[in-house]
């Protein structure tokens, strides 16, 4: 801008420039100019290698199992052992299902092969769950990344009277 009273000259530069004394010359390649070499070629990551950088599939963590009255309306990637008390089918492949463990009970939104699952008192293991809001109600989801299957395994034990789903929501304005 000649109104500005600066020129292109004037403005810094963006890469300062090397002092003449060392001898170096600035130096542009493109990444496909310069040769791989078989230190670069070990060190980069193959297409089946995970973090620690062997090879085969990424290592799994073990799931951390929490308690039903530990849910709240931002839970996602919930792990819960259940205990099936009541079915309630609302669609041909959608069944509102009362599960719960010995801290609280939840209502479960069970779609399609989850709803054969959901037999009174059977225990069902839950995992990479979700909280979905429904009417300012709590109710927990397994969508496509989670999981629910039985585990008859796992001890017996009595469910809670205490109902989260129960309790009704409301989005405060702040």
């Amino acid at each position: 801008d000649e109104g500005s009273g600066q020129s292109l000259v004037d403005l810094p530069q963006t890469r300062p420039a090397l002092p003449a004394h060392t001898g170096a010359s600035a130096q542009r390649r493109m990444i496909a100019d310069r040769a791989p070499t078989e230190a670069a070629a070990a060190a980069a990551p193959g297409p089946m290698s995970n973090a620690t950088g062997k090879e085969g599939k990424p290592k799994l963590r073990k799931p951390r199992f929490i308690e039903v009255n530990r849910l709240n309306p931002d839970s996602r990637g919930v792990n819960v052992f259940a205990k099936v008390v009541q079915v309630s089918p609302v669609a041909s492949d959608l069944a509102e299902v009362v599960l719960g463990d010995a801290s609280a009970r939840v209502t479960f939104r069970a779609r399609g092969d989850q709803v054969q699952l959901c037999q009174p008192g059977s225990i069902l293991r839950i995992q990479n769950a979700l909280v979905v809001m429904v009417k300012g109600y709590i109710r927990l989801e397994v969508n496509k990344w989670g999981v629910a299957k039985p585990a008859p395994d796992h001890a017996d034990f009595e469910v809670a009277a205490l109902d989260i789903s129960a309790v009704e929501y409301e989005l405060a304005q702040a």
